[in-house]
């Protein structure tokens, strides 16, 4: 079985709660051999939450829609996962 260099996921983990979005990113990480990269695109917010107008927008929606998806990550949160 041959790996992938990358492993992209666009606007794929805003849907989901903590626990299922660290779980589908490490599940990615770990199929994708040394130096190789995960990439993924999302809207993010500032560290303060106190810009980003559509992405305060997008996160009311997803707590409506799925009742329990987190879509308020910062570029903090994702280096740290």
């Amino acid at each position: 079985m041959s790996k992938a260099d990358v492993i992209t996921m666009g606007n794929i983990l805003h849907d989901w709660n903590l626990e299922d979005k660290k779980l589908l990113i490490k599940k990615a990480s770990n199929t994708l051999p040394e130096g190789r990269a995960f990439i993924a695109i999302e809207n993010l917010f500032d560290d303060t939450h106190r810009e980003n107008a559509f992405g305060l927008l997008m996160s009311l929606n997803m707590l409506i829609e799925f009742d329990d998806a987190i879509d308020n990550n910062t570029n903090a949160d994702f280096r740290e996962w």
